[in-house]
């Protein structure tokens, strides 16, 4: 017989520290499951919310990346109707420069016509010495009054066609100056 069969209770400590062995074990066990039931728990959220911050950051990259897209395609809009609305100034303005150009063509051909024709009613009444009796031969009068009022006329019509031309030039140009500026103000050509 061994010495612990002669010590009564000895079974019963042995299948007491068994117990107590099986106890801490298995608390031991279980404390690790469940650490790990909650290591894998706190990684399903983390994911989760690297998931969902993940989305909302490609969202908002997607979102950046319509608007700027839709700011350049307003600029480019913008730009080429303001090229637009320029050109058609500028060749609004040539065509009126055109026709000033030719208006005064005319008026000069008008000019020339009426100084002509003050030219021909002085010759008509027989040159400068004509209807005037008491001229003498040596003191004649240095014109007749058809002809210095032929002169006159005509110094005063060449400054009011270039005093009109200049006008007509000025007037084209600011009128070219301010469509332009409503058309950058208003955002269209008027």
């Amino acid at each position: 017989m061994s010495l612990l069969d002669a010590i009564p209770g000895v079974r019963y400590l042995e299948a007491a520290a068994l117990a107590v062995v099986v106890s801490v074990v298995g608390g031991v066990y279980v404390k690790q499951r469940i650490e790990v039931a909650h290591a894998h728990r706190e990684t399903v959220t983390v994911r989760a919310q690297f998931t969902a911050e993940q989305a909302a950051h490609s969202r908002d990259l997607a979102l950046a990346k319509t608007a700027a897209d839709t700011a350049t395609i307003a600029n480019q809009s913008e730009s080429i109707r303001r090229t637009e609305a320029q050109k058609e100034i500028d060749n609004e303005s040539q065509r009126f420069e055109i026709r000033a150009r030719d208006a005064a063509v005319r008026a000069a051909s008008a000019d020339t016509g009426l100084r002509d024709a003050f030219a021909r009613s002085a010759a008509a009444r027989g040159g400068p010495l004509a209807g005037n009796p008491g001229a003498a031969g040596f003191a004649a009068p240095a014109a007749s009054a058809d002809v210095v009022r032929s002169d006159v006329f005509g110094r005063l019509d060449d400054l009011a066609g270039e005093l009109a031309k200049a006008f007509d030039i000025a007037h084209a140009r600011g009128l070219g100056c301010q469509r332009a500026a409503d058309s950058l103000n208003t955002g269209r050509a008027l």
